[in-house]
């Protein structure tokens, strides 16, 4: 008995002191818009449970790039311990990438508490990411970064790496 309770103690003692687990999840084709304490592009992942989250720390071991999907294995670091840390999310394997298709989808919903495009000729950039989109939605997309109002701009994939991204409508949430 007394075994069975030091084995029993040693085991918790183990999966609290290793509190990383692998996980899986897909690393979003875009970086979507977010704001703490200034503006910046957050890379997204979506994890085994279907959850998407937007990070605005870089995840260790990968660097997204626009256009193309990654598949990964991460662990999550707490190196507080503390009940609402967040943690780093390390990279521990690339298991596939994939260049998604001219046409593939997002939507970015941005805050008023910033200025987040800016024109570019006849486009925009996004905090300096070029984005392509026609007269009407680009001028649409600038009166409402303007306007102090929340607002959503569909978009989805080039297929360009010189202009990754383009908007094909602004609207209020």
């Amino acid at each position: 008995m007394r075994g069975t309770i030091w084995s029993a103690v040693a085991t918790t003692a183990l999966l609290i002191g290793c509190g990383d687990q692998q996980h899986t999840g897909t690393i979003a084709w875009y970086r979507t818009p977010c704001a703490t304490v200034t503006a910046t592009l957050c890379t997204v992942m979506t994890d085994e449970t279907g959850t998407s989250t937007a990070f605005y720390n870089p995840i260790e071991g990968y660097t997204p790039t626009w256009g193309v999907e990654a598949e990964v294995r991460y662990t999550i670091e707490d190196a507080s311990g503390g009940p609402d840390a967040v943690g780093a999310y390390v990279i521990d394997q690339v298991v596939a990438t994939r260049a998604v298709p001219a046409g593939a989808p997002a939507v970015w919903r941005l805050s008023s508490s910033w200025a987040w495009f800016a024109a570019d000729g006849d486009q925009l950039k996004l905090l300096g990411v070029p984005v392509a989109c026609t007269a009407e939605v680009c001028a649409d997309v600038l009166a409402r970064d303007g306007a102090g109002a929340e607002f959503v701009v569909d978009v989805e994939a080039t297929g360009d790496p010189a202009r990754p991204v383009r908007a094909i409508a602004a609207h209020a949430p």
